[in-house]
């Protein structure tokens, strides 16, 4: 199996020794182009394997964190995070809701999720 870069097969070292592993054992290999095409079925190419797959999920770790703490200075500043509500949407489910729609017909009618219907409905 080819690869370009270790941190696209797993998102943690355990799960990327995990796939290794499998592949061993029904007889493949695997090759890592970013590593300069190392085989990780040597034992030298284990270990750089491991290696990298450590620091790969440190970094993942690292953008995560640093994505929550930006979502957090956003709220304490008041931002407004995600999708706007889609006003028009939601006073067309109002009407329909009091002409007497049921909410899945009302669901198929306006191309929504049922969810979004029981969500403006409810609140």
């Amino acid at each position: 199996m080819h690869v370009t870069k270790v941190d696209r097969i797993a998102r943690n070292t355990i799960d990327a020794l995990g796939v290794a592993d499998q592949l061993s054992a029904r007889g493949a290999g695997l090759i890592c182009h970013d590593l300069g095409d190392l085989d990780i079925n040597s034992d030298v190419g284990r270990v750089i394997y491991t290696t990298i797959g450590a620091f790969a999920e440190m970094e993942r770790s690292r953008i995560l964190q640093r994505c929550n703490e930006g979502r957090e200075r956003a709220k304490q500043q008041g931002k407004h995070l995600g999708r706007h509500p889609d006003l028009a949407l939601h006073e067309r489910i109002r009407e329909l809701a009091i002409s007497g729609w049921n909410k899945h017909a009302i669901s198929r009618e306006l191309a929504c999720s049922r969810s979004t219907v029981y969500k403006v409905l409810s609140g």
